[in-house]
């Protein structure tokens, strides 16, 4: 009875050992390396001069000895460069359409760079049509000149109508 009080510990620890994920052992000091970089964004998107399109990159890292799979791809905050910025600009993780052209996008991230992936950036887009004078008081009999202008996603100035 003494003596299996005195194992009794020692069997406890051994199963929690033996119990531990999947059976494998894995280093508490494992880095996961970065092997692949990637824009989600497809090659070939077009913005009109003036908007925005969200980039997102992705990296494939390698996991632990013992993982169900030797990589793993998630999401990671890179870092994004134009070939040509009098076309678009970058404002963190935004491309913001300048003029029409195209554009060069790679990212960077942990040493790396993506395969770069084009942006086409067309004519800026009729958002809203300003009348002026907007509410005028006619008097009977009289006629009253309207001026049209259109504001367009490059610019919140209103303009002539193309």
């Amino acid at each position: 009875m003494m003596r299996l009080r005195m194992l009794a510990p020692t069997m406890f620890a051994l199963l929690n050992l033996v119990g531990c994920g999947d059976g494998g052992v894995q280093s508490p000091d494992f880095t996961p390396v970065l092997r692949a970089l990637s824009m989600s964004n497809a090659s070939g998107s077009s913005i009109p001069a003036g908007r925005s399109l969200n980039l997102t990159a992705t990296g494939e890292f390698t996991n632990p000895p013992g993982s169900p799979t030797p990589t793993e791809t998630r999401s990671v905050s890179a870092s994004f460069a134009v070939d040509d910025a009098t076309v678009a600009r970058i404002e963190g993780s935004n491309l913001i359409g300048l003029r029409i052209g195209s554009v060069s996008v790679t990212a960077s991230y942990d040493g790396q760079s993506s395969a770069p992936i084009v942006i086409n950036v067309t004519a800026a887009v009729l958002e809203q049509i300003v009348v002026t004078p907007a509410n005028p008081t006619i008097p009977s009999g009289q006629s009253q000149e309207f001026t049209a202008m259109g504001v367009y996603s490059d610019s919140d100035t209103p303009r002539a109508i193309d």
